[in-house]
């Protein structure tokens, strides 16, 4: 990794991951019909936990964000 930042990322922040930190892990759900306005399925898979600790770990790269910093993962938590 020379010559690169990995800071901030999953593997290197002390936390450990598991299926609690998500509202959902399955894998079933993801070859359901598009909503009418043709956007994917309203999926519960890989989104965080109110209680996750990838909650505000994420670092500003300019997009936009909810709570003190950006969440790490897929999906912003709401």
């Amino acid at each position: 990794m020379s010559g690169t930042d990995a800071s901030c990322n999953s593997w290197n922040l002390g936390i450990t991951l598991s299926d609690a930190q998500f509202q959902g892990v399955s894998t079933s759900g993801w070859d359901a019909a598009r909503q009418a306005d043709g956007s994917l399925p309203a999926l519960p898979h890989l989104r965080l936990a109110a209680s996750s600790t990838l909650i505000n770990k994420g670092v500003n790269v300019g997009l936009p964000y909810l709570g003190s910093a950006p969440d790490l993962g897929a999906f912003e938590a709401s």
